[in-house]
C-alpha cells in the first residue's frame, strides 16, 4: 500500500509562533501560574503535557492570575482591556496570530468608514467572537453552514472571512452578497496557509483511495480538511492513528495524510510510519 502525505501539512506558522511563545513563557515563568485564554492547539496529548506544567487553559478572565498568553484565535478589545485592568496579572503574552490581527484592524477601520461588517463565518469559534464583539452593533455573522438566511438592511457593506474556512465556500456565499447591496468591499482574509493546505489535499484526495485527516475533534479546520476531502474520496478524521480502525485499510492502494493547522508534527510522522508498516492480517 502506497502512503502519501500532503505537501503542506502541520502546524502553521501562527499556531507554531504561539506554541514556542508558550514553551518560552513555561520555562522562565515556572514558578508562576500560567493561563492560556482558551486551548492553544487542538490536541489532548499536547494540553496534558502543558496542564502538567502548571498551564492552565481558560476562557474565564475573572479567574486569570500571574502569567497570561493570548492564543493564536485572538480576543475582543473588550477582552484584553479586563485582563490589562486585573491587578493580579503580572504580565501578558499576546500571540495573535497576524492574520488575525488584520481582521480586527480592517473591521474596525470599515466601521469608521460607515460599512456595515459581514463576517462570513463560524458564531460560536473563538476567532470570529472576538471580531464580532469589537463591532457587534454594526456586525452580521453568516455561517457556512448555514447561508444567507437574513440580511441587514443597509446599502454599504464590508465582507470578511474566518481566516480557517473553506476558500470555495467563501466565494460561493460571496457570489450570492454582491447583487443585495449598493456597495459590496470584499477582503480575502482566508490565511494563505489555510488555502495552500486545501488545495494540496484535494490533489493528493483526488490520487487516493482513502484520506486521513488528523486533528482535534474540535477543530475547525480539521473538520473543514475533511470535508473537502471526503468531495473526492473516502476520508475519515482522527486525532491519532490509533483510533483508526484498520478494517478500513483493507483494499487501499493508496492511502494519503492531511492535518489541521494545530497537529504536532510527532502525530504526523507516527501516522506515516504506521501506515507504511500496515499489513492487513
Amino acid at each position: 500500500m502506497e502512503v502519501e502525505i500532503a505537501k503542506d501539512i502541520g502546524f502553521c506558522f501562527g499556531v507554531r509562533k504561539a506554541i514556542e511563545s508558550l514553551d518560552k513563557v513555561v520555562d522562565e515563568y515556572s514558578k508562576e501560574e500560567i493561563y492560556v485564554t482558551g486551548e492553544l492547539i487542538h490536541n489532548k496529548d499536547a494540553i496534558k503535557k502543558y496542564e502538567e506544567s502548571n498551564v492552565k487553559f481558560s476562557q474565564n478572565i475573572n479567574e486569570y492570575n500571574g502569567i497570561v498568553v493570548i492564543r493564536a484565535h485572538g480576543i475582543s478589545d473588550e477582552e484584553r482591556e479586563k485582563i490589562k485592568s486585573n491587578h493580579n496579572v503580572k504580565k501578558i503574552i499576546d500571540t495573535t496570530c497576524p492574520y488575525v490581527l488584520r481582521v480586527h484592524y480592517l473591521t474596525k477601520k470599515m466601521v469608521k468608514e460607515g460599512y456595515h461588517i459581514i463576517i462570513i463565518g463560524e458564531k460560536d469559534h473563538p476567532e470570529t467572537r472576538g471580531y464580532y464583539l469589537n463591532v457587534k452593533d454594526n456586525c452580521t455573522v453568516i455561517e457556512p453552514s448555514v447561508g444567507i438566511k437574513e440580511l441587514p438592511k443597509v446599502k454599504k457593506v464590508a465582507v470578511f472571512a474566518q481566516t480557517t474556512m473553506n476558500y470555495e465556500k467563501f466565494k460561493e456565499i460571496v457570489k450570492e452578497l454582491v447583487t443585495e447591496f449598493d456597495e459590496t468591499r470584499i477582503f480575502m482574509t482566508i490565511c494563505q496557509p489555510v488555502i495552500n493546505r486545501q488545495k494540496s489535499v484535494i490533489e493528493l484526495s483526488k490520487e487516493c483511495d482513502l484520506m486521513v485527516v488528523l486533528g482535534g475533534y474540535n477543530s475547525s479546520n480539521t473538520k473543514k480538511l475533511r470535508d473537502l476531502c471526503a468531495k473526492y474520496t473516502e476520508a475519515v478524521h482522527v486525532e491519532r492513528i490509533s483510533q483508526l480502525n484498520p478494517e478500513i485499510l483493507k483494499g487501499k492502494r493508496k492511502v494519503g495524510i492531511a492535518a489541521g493547522t494545530s497537529t504536532p508534527d510527532w502525530i504526523i510522522q507516527e501516522t506515516y510510519e504506521f501506515l507504511k508498516n500496515y499489513t492487513p492480517s
